[in-house]
């Protein structure tokens, strides 16, 4: 199958193996970075950046890092987020029982269950800034990864791939993951 465009979600696993500072204490050129394209963990070809392709590349790895500062608080609640919202579901279920017969509700649990959407509406409240912030910068990364996948299509629009990888100064090596591998 041939791969005219990048998927942007796919992009972003990708670029996770790329390296943005050089190992020496000059600052890296595009001739540091290159594009491989791995089809069933072979490599099908490798490329250097351009200047173009390289600033995209980092310009997309600095928003990489705002948007994870971003997530961090995020990242913090999710724990509780994720109780409350099994606590909720697990109460309902408690709460509203069918049966052939009939609806029953069970009020002491769906007083509980309320006390448990309540917590969950606070935690979410709470953080409202912070999911509205990281909102908004999604559209920031979305145009940076645009602007690095345009920079990359002409040299990859007949190229039968399944992966890409950056290489970026001194990095060595890297691990192709199989189609049936997974690569989480």
């Amino acid at each position: 199958m041939k791969k005219s465009v990048l998927a942007l979600s796919a992009l972003f696993p990708l670029l996770l193996g790329g390296c943005m500072s050089a190992t020496a204490s000059e600052p890296a050129t595009a001739s540091d970075y290159k594009v491989q394209s791995f089809k069933d963990c072979q490599l099908v070809s490798e490329f250097v950046m351009t200047d173009e392709q390289r600033q995209a590349y980092q310009e997309l790895m600095e928003t990489e890092k705002k948007m994870e500062q971003l997530q961090a608080p995020i990242d913090a609640i999710e724990e509780q987020l994720d109780q409350y919202a099994a606590d909720v579901e697990r109460l309902t279920k408690l709460a509203i029982e069918e049966t052939d017969q009939g609806v029953y509700i069970n009020k002491a649990h769906l007083s509980e269950q309320k006390v448990a959407s309540q917590k969950l509406n606070a935690l979410i409240a709470a953080h409202q800034q912070d999911f509205d912030a990281l909102g908004a910068y999604g559209k920031v990364i979305s145009d940076k990864a645009e602007r690095f996948k345009q920079s990359l299509d002409a040299q990859l629009k007949n190229a039968d791939f399944d992966q890409l990888h950056i290489k970026g100064p001194g990095e060595q090596s890297h691990r192709c993951y199989a189609s049936n591998e997974d690569a989480s």
